[in-house]
């Protein structure tokens, strides 16, 4: 995708977004947009979209909030970022 657009191509895990310390996620997901913020145009894509915030039964159930408000308040600022992710869960729409 990114190659016939010819745009760079950013990918990311969204476990690599789930920590157990309060707002290394967060910062994680901010610093993924940075990145492409800092092209023309870019895509973002996220793999496993559903393992962003943790499992909702898990304690510290905090640091998946900030996370995901992270990853929504990014999300809102991307005029130029195309942002597109996966799930292998039927279940997870987001």
């Amino acid at each position: 995708m990114a190659g016939e657009a010819g745009v760079p191509f950013f990918a990311a895990s969204g476990s690599e977004f789930d920590e157990m310390y309060v707002g290394v996620g967060a910062a994680r997901v901010r610093e993924l947009f940075a990145a492409a913020r800092k092209q023309k145009r870019a895509i973002i894509f996220i793999d496993e979209i559903d393992a962003v915030g943790g499992s909702r039964d898990r304690i510290g159930g905090s640091t998946g909030r900030a996370t995901i408000n992270a990853l929504l308040t990014e999300v809102r600022f991307t005029a130029h970022i195309s942002i597109t992710d996966a799930s292998s869960r039927e279940c997870a729409v987001f």
